[in-house]
């Protein structure tokens, strides 16, 4: 496939902070660096909460540096690269960059029903000539820890956390044992779920179910 795809046309406002940092291990006391900004709404939206945020983008914002942060944000970078060899170089700039965690989020499966398009390498070439790679969680997990060889743990369909310190990554999960008889500070998307109950009922019904 030649490299002629514009990758920019799939950045997207949003009115919220994207899922993966919505339900990331973020707090005021971290600084994030999002890999692959888009139009930058995700760092409009984290500067609201008071979290130190940089950013860049190919596209949007190709001037920017490349800062190192305690969390690094790779959302739904990869799966618009149609070159498999370039996903792992970017996978591999953005771990670089991140101090404590990476946030790997992607495209799965189930996303590509009633897209419209024809296949292409190993994904799909879309009808507004945009690429999406549609990845499963074990082949997502499976890039992951064969690109880093670092601990990851899934933390959502289509998001994985990439920690630099193993024990870290064990801590989280004995937290999460824990959280019932000693919850932790509540994370961002803790925060996010108590302001839209109501919004969110009927979806927290349907996966229950």
């Amino acid at each position: 496939m030649t490299r002629t795809v514009p990758r920019h046309r799939t950045a997207i406002v949003r009115g919220a902070l994207s899922r993966p940092l919505a339900t990331a291990l973020v707090t005021t006391h971290s600084t994030v660096f999002d890999y692959g900004c888009g139009r930058g709404t995700d760092l409009h939206h984290l500067a609201e909460l008071s979290i130190t945020a940089n950013g860049w983008d190919p596209a949007h914002r190709s001037g920017s540096p490349h800062i190192p942060a305690q969390v690094v944000n790779l959302g739904f970078v990869l799966n618009v690269i149609e070159d498999p060899g370039e996903r792992v170089a970017t996978l591999r700039d953005a771990w670089n960059l991140a101090q404590e965690l990476l946030i790997v989020s992607a495209r799965v499966t189930w996303d590509a029903d009633g897209l419209r398009g024809r296949p292409a390498g190993d994904g799909v070439l879309t009808n507004t000539g945009t690429f999406q790679k549609f990845f499963t969680q074990h082949e997502l997990r499976d890039l992951i820890q064969t690109t880093l060889e670092a601990p990851t743990l899934p933390a959502a369909p289509g998001i994985l956390y990439v920690f630099r310190n193993p024990s870290r990554a064990q801590g989280l999960l004995a937290e999460r044992m824990q959280r019932r008889s000693a919850p932790p500070e509540p994370w961002i998307c803790e925060q996010l779920f108590d302001q839209h109950q109501e919004l969110l009922a009927p979806l927290v019904a349907f996966l229950t179910q």
